[in-house]
């Protein structure tokens, strides 16, 4: 099952644990936003209480997570170690926290001063993790193809952090040029599926054959998924920088890519080899769901130029909100069964028992309620659902927070089951 791993280079649990659990917090806070946000939620417009809201989930939620999990999976996937690694996840998630709270802060006052705090504090954060990454993977120089990925997602996450700054300053100037638009399509392109997307799929080649016993992706499909979308993503920043008609295309056939690839793993999990009750499973069925059909949405909705608010919530909620809680009910167990176990405890719970599957599937069902409500509000355009689906959001995560602390909970009570022996 962990065959291939450096299971002895894993980062101190200390050191990412942090980032998996604090990301619910930030979830429930974008709830909150929401409730105070309900009235202006239906409008396509970009007012300072969305962006706060969807950067509070983007940020604080799914930034939280990706970060953590790079740093975990990188020693033991490739064996690519960051040397004061506690000081420097440290320093990471306080920028990220401290970063995020001021932009949230700063677009719901529409603070000016807390806008160039923001800007400042999250673009040195993010540029310094996302350079630090790329070049631990330039220099290890190999033929790794989840490596491969991730380091084209930390290139393309620089890039869209500073196309972000660049929109912050707009903010906090108060001056909106003629390519503001143009720089807000190339930030949520290239942060949604280059950093997102290429992240993703490197670290779901290894850990769906891993987790859920399935078998592995080709090396040719692999190979062709990465280099083409990657490609495809260049393509697309050169045309809108040079202001082409036909940049529109680039993205219209990035949605068809991943419509393949969630298409793929769908299939792979459908085939895998040990079909046990697992939720975290459903998670990835509805994610890679909201994937195709999200892509799908989003390539209509730039080639006839409609409204692509279906196509946000899927590829937002569905996609990256299903994807992430499918990987934190592996993920976390997981860190912390093999601490545990590499500590010398042999009556630690297995993964499936630190959190009751009950929990899990409770969660999920709410979930998939919640999501459906999200889209049904959409089309019926009405205001009171809002505050239903900011609810049920808190309560959502609430759920998940509450899960994933059992986890810490079985790590806690053996560390102090040592100490007192």
């Amino acid at each position: 099952m962990f065959s291939g791993l450096s299971l002895d280079q894993a980062p101190p649990y200390e050191s990412t644990i942090k980032f998996f659990l604090t990301a619910p917090f930030y979830a429930v806070l974008a709830g909150v936003v929401m409730a105070l946000e309900a009235g202006v939620l239906h409008t396509p417009s970009h007012l300072p209480g969305q962006i706060a809201l969807v950067h509070l989930f983007t940020l604080g939620f799914m930034m939280m997570v990706m970060i953590g999990a790079v740093f975990q999976f990188l020693p033991v996937v490739g064996g690519v170690t960051f040397t004061h690694i506690k000081r420097v996840t440290n320093m990471v998630y306080g920028g990220l926290n401290l970063g995020t709270l001021l932009f949230a802060a700063g677009f719901l006052l529409y603070n000016k001063p807390l806008l160039w705090g923001a800007a400042a504090l999250l673009g040195a954060t993010l540029l310094f993790f996302a350079l630090l990454v790329a070049w631990r993977l330039f220099r290890e120089n190999r033929d790794n193809l989840s490596l491969r990925a991730i380091f084209y997602a930390t290139l393309f996450l620089a890039f869209s952090v500073l196309i972000g700054m660049m929109l912050l300053s707009f903010h906090a100037l108060g001056e909106f040029s003629g390519t503001y638009t143009d720089f807000v399509r190339l930030h949520l392109v290239t942060m949604f599926f280059g950093w997102v997307g290429l992240l993703i799929m490197g670290v779901s080649f290894q850990v769906i054959p891993m987790f859920w016993v399935t078998k592995d992706f080709s090396p040719r499909f692999k190979s062709d998924m990465v280099t083409v979308s990657a490609a495809l993503l260049v393509l697309f920043i050169l045309a809108v920088l040079m202001q082409v008609s036909f940049a529109a295309l680039f993205t219209v056939l990035l949605s068809a890519l991943f419509c393949f690839y969630a298409a793929a793993v769908i299939l792979r999990l459908a085939k895998r080899k040990r079909k046990l009750k697992d939720f975290s499973v459903r998670y990835f069925f509805v994610a890679m769901g909201s994937l195709i059909a999200g892509s799908a949405l989003w390539g209509l909705s730039v080639w006839f130029g409609t409204d692509n608010s279906y196509a946000l919530v899927l590829l937002g909620f569905g996609f990256i909100y299903g994807t992430i809680s499918a990987m934190l009910y592996k993920i976390v167990p997981f860190i912390t069964w093999f601490h545990l176990s590499a500590r010398g405890f042999f009556d630690v719970p297995t993964m499936r028992e630190m959190i009751p599957q009950k929990r899990v599937a409770a969660g999920f069902y709410l979930y998939c309620g919640w999501l459906g409500l999200f889209l049904l509000t959409l089309w019926l355009g009405a205001e009171p659902f809002f505050y239903l689906l900011a609810l049920l959001f808190i309560l959502l995560n609430l759920l998940h927070g509450g899960n994933l602390l059992l986890a810490l909970r079985v790590y806690k009570e053996n560390s102090a089951k040592a100490q007192s022996n």
